[in-house]
């Protein structure tokens, strides 16, 4: 039995990393000595001892997330645990490093490609020209001190710290997020299709492509409501769950004429619903491929329309499961028509996709942080 301290600041069953935490506790709770310091915390063992840290409350998360470092790494010191995991660059000693994405990737994407698609002006440029200075040295550190024990969720973001740090393959390993199949298949499509649509104000026989989650811009949604007047099929709606700035985008989508294919719903409870509800999934991330959302909707046997070179391995299995498409509005539009022609091949694809799901699980990826953790406890 390992002491293991594990810094975040929330932990539950809604977010993504707050989720990736509360699945790894549940796993380790039983097997090891587990402190849990955080702001809060919900749905995790009972036998988890929770250090909770002053939350600074209403400001925005990245002020949260600096704020966390202080009072966090005070209480969560490498000599009072066998290993202390950090989320991201949360703590400022830690053992162990669990990285769910790059940030200098992400800083180098907005400005690429979300800034030339949507520019923005010069208050918003300084806010994230100061953000980026602060989190891009705290990831470097990172990066410079915890080589060789780092644990990323997915093969993006190995590559991309690989890739802006210097790091080796061997530095970094891989232990891929998971999804609970009990939560998420295809059995819940007769049970919601209908009355998701009814709620929606769409009818069973529209052919839905489902984009859900949140930061909107930075996970491609621009590109699949620019691809919405390239779609051929009549009966055709994108549905978007998730928050963000649901005006901004309805604007777009007036620009381009094409306001009536598209529907907002705000944040929602139950996303296993709106996947029952879908006919395919989107989600053009450039910086994370494999995120909780298009494991989700895999599950849920969802045909999957990914952009290339994000396009999950393991998961997507272009012209099988779904689609790998480029930055491209004919071409993600075609893909699109191609699903809402041929219900067979929307069948197939769904299929394929819940098959190729059945590889991912919590108890797989807690297996292999804990058996890493482990393993580099004297490295």
């Amino acid at each position: 039995m390992a002491r293991i301290a594990i810094g975040i600041e929330d932990v539950n069953r809604r977010g993504g990393q707050e989720r990736v935490i509360c699945e790894l506790l549940w796993r380790l709770a039983d097997r090891h000595e587990i402190s849990l310091v955080c702001f809060g915390a919900e749905e995790i063992p009972e036998s988890v001892r929770v250090v909770r840290v002053f939350d600074p409350g209403r400001f925005s998360l990245f002020f949260r997330s600096l704020w966390f470092i202080v009072p966090g790494s005070l209480k969560a010191r490498p000599g009072r645990f066998d290993a202390v995991i950090s989320q991201g660059c949360n703590l400022w000693r830690p053992t162990h490093v669990i990285a769910h994405t790059c940030h200098a990737q992400r800083s180098h994407n907005r400005r690429a490609v979300q800034w030339r698609q949507n520019p923005p002006g010069l208050l918003k440029r300084l806010e994230f020209a100061i953000r980026d200075a602060i989190l891009l040295r705290l990831e470097r550190r990172m990066a410079r001190r915890s080589r060789g024990r780092i644990i990323a969720v997915g093969d993006d973001p190995k590559q991309n710290l690989i890739e802006y740090y210097g790091l080796s393959d061997e530095d970094i390993i891989v232990a891929h997020n998971g999804v609970d199949h009990t939560v998420f298949h295809p059995g819940l499509r007769e049970e919601w299709r209908a009355p998701i649509c009814a709620e929606l104000g769409l009818t069973e026989e529209t052919f839905v492509a489902l984009f859900l989650g949140s930061r909107w811009e930075e996970k491609g949604l621009s590109w699949v409501i620019e691809a919405l007047p390239h779609v051929r099929h009549e009966d055709f709606r994108l549905v978007v769950v998730g928050s963000g700035d649901a005006d901004k985008w309805t604007a777009q989508a007036e620009r381009l004429g094409v306001k009536e294919k598209l529907t907002f719903t705000g944040r929602r409870p139950h996303p296993e619903r709106y996947y029952a509800m879908a006919d395919c999934f989107t989600f053009l991330s450039e910086t994370e491929g494999l995120a909780l959302v298009t494991l989700e909707a895999a599950a849920s046997g969802l045909p999957l329309i990914l952009a290339e070179g994000h396009a999950a391995p393991g998961l997507l299995e272009d012209g099988v499961s779904g689609f790998a498409v480029p930055y491209d509005p004919p071409a993600i539009a075609a893909k699109l028509d191609a699903l809402a022609a041929d219900p067979d091949l929307c069948r197939r694809a769904g299929e394929a996709s819940r098959e190729h799901s059945l590889h991912f699980t919590w108890d797989r990826q807690a297996q292999a942080i804990e058996e890493f953790v482990l393993r580099t406890l004297d490295g």
